[in-house]
């Protein structure tokens, strides 16, 4: 998971401090979700 957030980050598409994740770039993270499915907890 820390792999992608990196990523995600590289590319603008969000930013994250102190465990907080800032989304930057909404559209993207969406096109990016579409393949990833989050288990409820």
């Amino acid at each position: 998971m820390n792999r992608t957030l990196k990523e995600m980050e590289s590319r603008s598409i969000i930013r994250y401090d102190d465990k907080k994740i800032h989304i930057l770039d909404i559209n993207q993270l969406r096109e990016l979700s579409k393949n990833i499915y989050i288990k409820p907890l």
